[in-house]
């Protein structure tokens, strides 16, 4: 090894691979490479959209990390760069502050390209960006819309789609692309003239991938809510959607799907934040247990997409409560930024003002059977919230994060993810990294905590939950490890179906005992 961006969670061990441009003739033969060199087509996470072919035919768009890469500079730089059919004529087009993840030429000739310029960090959104691809010119189309495009839902029942973002009109004067608003994914039409938008679809449902003909009369997109798994839906024109497909028609009928009702809530500096929650059928004497659920990120949503998780919990007969304090996606910048260098302080409070808001109502909640749990991101304020309160009687934490300090030099991310979300480096501030590592605190933990963990997982390596295993077990705390072989950071969105299964069992167990 020489180089810090050797890893890549559900890739493995990158070494000295690189991902390049080949074009192989449509009749068969050789494939031709391109691009060669020590740099990446698509950039460092192998975005999916990192090329698109001219108007023409002549010319291919892609995107690439800088050349040569440079461990930091290629983990937050990717531009757009331009290369002829034939090999020749390679060139640079621009010289972006930050990261492009998708690049299409319109008709007119300009290029379209989704970008965050990271003026923000990662919690600067994706724009929409219109590029001279002569000059390298790049301007913003809709500098005042504070949304990001893209897909910022989290939830346990998706599954890798290709991302057709963005679609442009035969005559160049229109775009379509998804963003994330508030607590769904919509599909949105740019108008390039008049760089005003408008949705195309509605805000209880999320659009979890899409494609169209080539003019936009017709397209396709798969859509879930809370109640509803994915299924495919068609539109033609300014049409009512029409459902083509009933794969899991059989499933919900054998099962009692229960809705969410909207608990939004004022928190104590007067912000608004969105929240759910899912209450058992009837009522049960001395009130039903209440399962906080985080979502990770903390650029991410909660909202409307079915989760097979809070499902298989509600049936069990407990409540689970879900929102997007501070820190998630889809509520504008200033909202994602304002965890950044400040975890567990105003995003802890938006959670357990969440807790508390729910209690104030009447809805049948037992205070003292109250459990917590969350996956990544959601797994360190899980781990946070034990070592802060011992209001919660069980606590699920999965490939979470208790140390900053080792994160940063195991995980994938973890020397570019932390002075941007934690601050500054482990060496030059260490009392920041202690102070925002929930592993500082262990003795404060009570609440009994199950780990779950995936071996492969390189986001949020396994050592992090060995860690807080161990101190726990040696303070003598009712703490359990379950450590999944072969699966990765995805265990819970695609891992393998039994051991998917049996996470949700080890979950569902973990709180009946408990609560």
């Amino acid at each position: 090894l020489d180089r810090a961006l050797w890893q890549l969670n559900g890739l493995g061990s990158r070494l000295d691979k690189r991902a390049h441009i080949f074009v192989i003739s449509r009749r068969g033969g050789r494939p031709v490479q391109l691009t060669d060199g020590p740099w990446s087509v698509g950039g460092p996470f192998l975005t999916q959209v990192s090329y698109t072919f001219s108007t023409d035919g002549k010319l291919i768009y892609y995107l690439a990390t800088p050349d040569p890469e440079d461990d930091w500079i290629a983990a937050r730089k990717v531009d757009i760069y331009v290369v002829e059919i034939d090999g020749s004529g390679r060139r640079r087009i621009t010289d972006f502050p930050g990261m492009f993840s998708a690049v299409k030429e319109s008709p007119t000739g300009e290029l379209l390209a989704i970008g965050n310029d990271l003026a923000l960090g990662t919690a600067s959104p994706q724009r929409l960006w219109r590029i001279d691809p002569e000059s390298g010119d790049y301007q913003p189309v809709l500098p005042d819309l504070d949304l990001s495009l893209g897909d910022g839902m989290t939830c346990d029942v998706r599954f890798p789609t290709k991302d057709h973002d963005p679609w442009i009109s035969p005559d160049g004067g229109r775009a379509r692309m998804r963003i994330t608003q508030r607590g769904a994914v919509r599909l949105a039409e740019v108008d390039l003239r008049t760089k005003s938008f408008s949705w195309l679809t509605p805000d209880d449902l999320s659009v979890l991938g899409w494609h169209s003909t080539p003019d936009g009369a017709l397209r396709v997109e798969i859509r879930s809510t809370m109640i509803t798994l994915p299924e495919l839906w068609i539109i033609r024109g300014q049409g009512i959607a029409r459902r083509i497909t009933h794969l899991n028609d059989r499933l919900l009928a054998r099962r009692k799907v229960i809705p969410a009702r909207s608990v939004p809530f004022t928190a104590s500096d007067g912000a608004r934040i969105e929240a759910w929650v899912h209450i058992p059928r009837g009522r049960r004497k001395g009130g039903r247990p209440l399962v906080l659920a985080i979502h990770g990120g903390p650029k991410a949503v909660y909202g409307h997409y079915f989760f097979l998780e809070f499902q298989m919990l509600v049936g069990a007969g407990m409540a689970v409560a879900f929102s997007n304090p501070r820190g998630s996606d889809g509520y504008g910048e200033d909202w994602a930024h304002a965890v950044h260098g400040r975890y567990g302080e105003r995003d802890y409070q938006d959670l357990m003002e969440c807790v508390d808001h729910l209690l104030s109502l009447d809805l049948g909640l037992d205070p003292e059977r109250l459990g917590v749990g969350g996956g990544s991101y959601g797994g360190y304020m899980t781990n946070w919230a034990i070592g802060h309160t011992d209001r919660f009687k069980a606590a699920v934490s999965q490939r979470g994060i208790s140390n900053w300090e080792s994160f940063f030099g195991t995980s994938d991310i973890g020397y570019f993810f932390n002075p941007d979300n934690v601050g500054g480096l482990p060496w030059s501030d260490p009392e920041q990294y202690r102070e925002k590592s929930p592993l500082t605190y262990v003795e404060a933990m009570h609440t009994p905590l199950l780990l779950i963990h995936s071996e492969q997982d390189l986001r949020c390596p396994m050592e992090q939950a060995e860690q807080l295993f161990t101190y726990l077990k040696r303070l003598g705390r009712t703490v359990r490890l379950a450590r999944f072989p072969e699966e990765t950071h995805e265990l819970s969105r695609s891992g393998s179906p039994n051991r998917r299964m049996e996470r949700l069992r080890l979950i569902l167990e973990w709180f009946k005992e408990r609560l």
